[in-house]
């Protein structure tokens, strides 16, 4: 067993490999192992891997030899995660970690491990996330300026022009400091062009609103840059109904985001879902009919992700880190099932059972975390065809029922929201501004939104040319 407290110098990195070592920012995020590949010639091969999956053996070896030490320690390492805003990645990491913790290598260590465990658990599950709900702010400023007050309707213009402005200054890529980072003005720009054109009709300056969200498609995380691509076709959709090649542009940048997340199962599980929504959901479908299926979702292919047997994830960058092995070549329900994290008899169900897979061969995933941006999608659709006559429908009606659909993504919950308050203004406008007054209760109530500043990254890139230790124990 080798000392933690005096852990082994790596000489060709000219450091230590231990508790805290490499502390990021990293290159992307991946569990591949010290063999995966990266783009390059051979001499220039890396690989990415979480740093947990790095500092946990040592932790452990630590706390087996100074226990009260040790979980101090433990409290302290823990203490970056639960205050890290990419719940994906630190469900990941926090996973690798409690995968060393339960080696413990003491046999009396059982009270360490449980105690360990439960501290995991509650930094896994009690840290943040980063949701969008100010749509809903927006709505209600368009609410009262729609029903005369002069000053909500200058805020808003004036709101989308500082938008344009603070775009302007927004740097492309995943740079944590002076990107989209967590594609918040993205989606603040959505909100505004839809309560400033679709409501207010100034159609040029939401057009302008969203030109400039559409510069940004490429500005910040991957993992959040996706759905925000999404959802900026969906409001192009609802503004500029006839701007189908600004529709496909925001669809084409959701699918290169999606391909360029760097852990294996988040990237397959974003990429099906944009799959999907290009397949179903675009450029048009019947809204009564899909509305009259959403009871029976769970189990209707069109309302599940789509994987393709032998995808090539073409839009990841040439930079990027090469996926693994068993993500990129997964062709039956079990390995999909791995990659997924979904459980197998449900693949097989949503798939006519178990049979053959082949290259090409399309497979419905199942995704309950997918449908609240489906509702979403189809509170778009109901604002971009509701006043066209060519399909009758009852918007009001069905956009309130659509809010339980989205219950369980506050950022899809807010965007059904915001559209029901708009088609409210819209088509039942309110006499004065007391239902603005009624809704200003209701999210005075809320907790305040906090915006998440730069974080360490979890993530260390390391090189392939030398062997990563084994666990030291």
């Amino acid at each position: 067993v080798e000392d933690p407290d005096h852990p082994r110098a790596r000489p060709d990195m000219g450091g230590t490999i231990g508790i805290y070592q490499g502390t990021g920012p990293g290159q992307g995020v991946y569990h591949g192992g010290g063999q995966g590949t990266g783009s390059g010639d051979d001499d220039n091969r890396s690989t990415t891997r979480y740093l947990a999956e790095l500092d946990g053996p040592y932790l452990v070896v630590y706390g087996s030899h100074h226990p009260v030490e040790g979980m101090e320690a433990l409290d302290q390492y823990l203490s970056v995660y639960s205050n890290y805003s990419y719940p994906e990645y630190r469900y990941s990491s926090l996973w690798l970690l409690m995968g060393y913790v339960v080696q413990y290598p003491l046999n009396d260590g059982g009270p360490w491990v449980q105690e360990a465990v439960e501290r995991i658990l509650s930094a896994a599950l009690g840290g943040p996330s980063v949701e969008f709900e100010a749509g809903l702010l927006i709505a209600m400023t368009a609410l009262r300026a729609q029903v005369g007050d002069t000053v909500a309707r200058y805020d808003l213009i004036d709101q989308a022009r500082q938008l344009q402005d603070q775009a302007s200054t927004l740097k492309p890529g995943r740079e944590q400091e002076g990107s989209d980072t967590w594609a918040r003005y993205k989606r603040m720009m959505l909100a505004n062009a839809q309560a400033v054109g679709w409501l207010l009709g100034d159609h040029g300056l939401a057009g302008q609103v969203l030109d400039a969200a559409l510069g940004l498609a490429n500005s910040g995380f991957a993992g959040f840059q996706a759905p925000a691509c999404l959802a900026l076709a969906e409001a192009i959709r609802v503004c500029q109904p006839a701007d189908q090649a600004a529709i496909d542009e925001a669809l084409d940048w959701a699918l290169r985001a999606a391909h360029n997340i760097q852990d294996p199962s988040f990237c397959a599980r974003m990429t099906a879902r944009v799959n999907a929504m290009r397949q179903y959901w675009w450029p048009s479908f019947s809204v009564r009919e899909r509305f009259g299926r959403l009871a029976d979702a769970v189990w209707l292919p069109e309302f599940a992700s789509l994987h393709r047997i032998g995808y090539d994830y073409a839009g990841r960058n040439p930079d990027a880190l090469t996926l693994p092995d068993w993500a990129r070549e997964a062709s039956t329900f079990d390995e999909l099932a791995r990659l997924y994290q979904r459980p197998v008899e449900d693949l097989r169900q949503l798939n006519g059972g178990e049979h053959p897979l082949n290259d090409g061969d399309e497979v419905a995933v199942p995704d309950p975390g997918f449908l609240p941006h489906l509702a979403a999608r189809l509170a778009a659709e109901i604002l971009a065809t509701a006043d066209s006559g060519l399909e009758p429908m009852e918007p009001l009606p069905w956009l309130r029922a659509l809010v339980p659909y989205a219950v369980r993504s506050p950022t899809a919950l807010d965007a059904v929201l915001t559209r029901l308050v708009l088609a409210q203004c819209r088509w039942n406008p309110p006499p004065d501004s007391r239902l603005a007054d009624a809704l200003d209760a209701v999210l005075a109530r809320r907790p305040p939104i906090v915006l998440s500043g730069p974080e360490s990254e979890l993530t260390i890139r390391v090189n392939n040319l030398f062997n990563l230790p084994d666990a030291p124990y």
